[in-house]
């Protein structure tokens, strides 16, 4: 592999992440696609804080309301952005969510629409991912 692309790589972390790994988690990776709470936020801006360094995150989005899934529920989403992006190291890029598992993708369609009513407010912008 060319080492051009070596360079251009970045690292995601893309599960469920537990705080007694953040310290090793902010060392590791780009990004964190699963924060779903203002703890763990405030957990990985502190690791943060002490390497200098800002973490890209996408907000987790429990659209199917489903017990066994970690992630915000849609509700609650904004109060949840507009508090991580009080915090000086970490950086929205945008929103994630896994809907619950149908046959047919139309089934799944209104949870995804779920997550696209979260929207930022005038003193809080994210990206669309």
């Amino acid at each position: 592999m060319p080492a051009r692309l070596l360079t251009d790589s970045s690292e995601r972390l893309l599960c469920l992440l537990q705080k007694n790994k953040v310290k090793r988690a902010v060392e590791i990776f780009d990004m964190v696609e699963t924060v779903d709470s203002i703890s763990l936020a405030e957990k990985i801006d502190h690791h943060c804080s002490k390497i200098k360094r800002t973490m890209s995150v996408l907000i987790e989005i429990n659209s199917g309301r489903e017990p066994q899934k970690a992630g915000v529920l849609p509700e609650n989403a904004e109060e949840l952005i507009r508090e991580i992006s009080s915090l000086q190291h970490l950086n929205v890029q945008g929103l994630m969510t896994m809907g619950p598992r149908f046959g047919d993708p139309e089934q799944a369609r209104p949870y995804f629409r779920a997550e696209a009513t979260v929207r930022p407010t005038e003193d809080t912008e994210i990206a669309a991912c």
